[in-house]
């Protein structure tokens, strides 16, 4: 990454560091309070803000974007990076307080990341009372790819619920099986099958199979030492109408929660999918959009 002059009377960008993530935290919680100024991901509180905050300075893919004006914060963005995939995504804002500058100050980390990052597919992720980020989004050339519910579960919401089909846990010996099953039903996720096999340790997929063919899968990634996030889930059109999706969630979210996770989110469609995760227990509580550009 690089940094904009600090001399520029319009206002610089730089790379945030420890000493600098109170100032963020502070300025990142008091916009993420108002609903329409809010973006993924959730935050309880402003110390697990901080804390995450902390996180992104030291990781190797993840950075925290400050931009000052007058020596004053006037905005913080995150973001996950991967140069090698030349990808990018957003992981928290842009958080700006100003409206009236909204599009001025999206535009300047904009400006910052095409030059940073130029020509890495993006993928940036809003909620839907944030109509300035949308507006800006679009503005830019970005497209909506997804328009999902957030839900989310631990141990204590947890229902039992009835299983009447066998499900496993994906094995290499049926890896090439569902290789072929994600590329057709998952076809447009960042995470290819062979991307999951590749950090396989910190996944935990399901299948089911009526005689030799998976009719049903799901994938969940773990995020933190106690976090994990559902990253797909399907069912063939003729198990639709049957109780299998809720059982695949169910299974798969019971089996992480025995491995110590205390939650695990799941950002579902409206519909069917939705449906099944509250039947297990999940929750609603926020919105997701997600907006993609093929290349900055």
């Amino acid at each position: 990454m690089v940094n904009i002059d600090k001399n520029r009377t319009e206002g610089y960008i730089i790379e945030l560091s420890e000493h600098q993530i109170n100032e963020a935290a502070q300025f990142a919680w008091q916009i993420y309070l108002f609903e329409t100024k809010r973006t993924t991901p959730p935050y309880h509180s402003r110390s697990v803000m901080e804390k995450q905050f902390h996180k992104k300075v030291k990781s190797k893919y993840e950075r925290l974007l400050g931009y000052y004006e007058d020596q004053k914060l006037i905005g913080v963005f995150s973001i996950d990076v991967n140069d090698e995939e030349k990808y990018i995504g957003t992981t928290g804002g842009p958080y700006i307080m100003d409206d009236g500058r909204y599009d001025e100050i999206a535009t300047a980390f904009m400006d910052y990341l095409e030059v940073a990052c130029k020509g890495y597919v993006c993928y940036f992720g809003t909620t839907k009372p944030n109509r300035a980020s949308q507006k800006f989004l679009e503005a830019k050339g970005f497209i909506c790819t997804e328009d999902t519910v957030q839900t989310r579960i631990d141990s204590s919401h947890l229902k039992e619920i009835t299983l009447n089909y066998e499900i496993k846990t994906l094995t290499e010996d049926d890896f090439d099986a569902y290789r072929d099953f994600h590329q057709i039903h998952f076809k447009d996720y960042y995470w290819t099958a062979d991307k999951i096999y590749g950090v396989f340790e910190k996944w935990l997929v399901h299948i089911v199979k009526d005689h030799d063919e998976i009719v049903g899968s799901i994938f969940t990634m773990r995020q933190t030492e106690k976090s994990g996030e559902v990253y797909g889930a399907v069912v063939l059109p003729k198990f639709e109408a049957t109780t299998l999706l809720e059982e695949l969630i169910y299974v798969n979210t019971t089996t992480w929660l025995n491995k110590g996770l205390t939650q695990i989110v799941n950002f579902v469609p409206e519909g069917r999918m939705l449906d099944a995760a509250l039947k297990v227990g999940y929750e609603a509580y926020d919105t997701y959009l997600c907006y993609f550009k093929e290349s900055l």
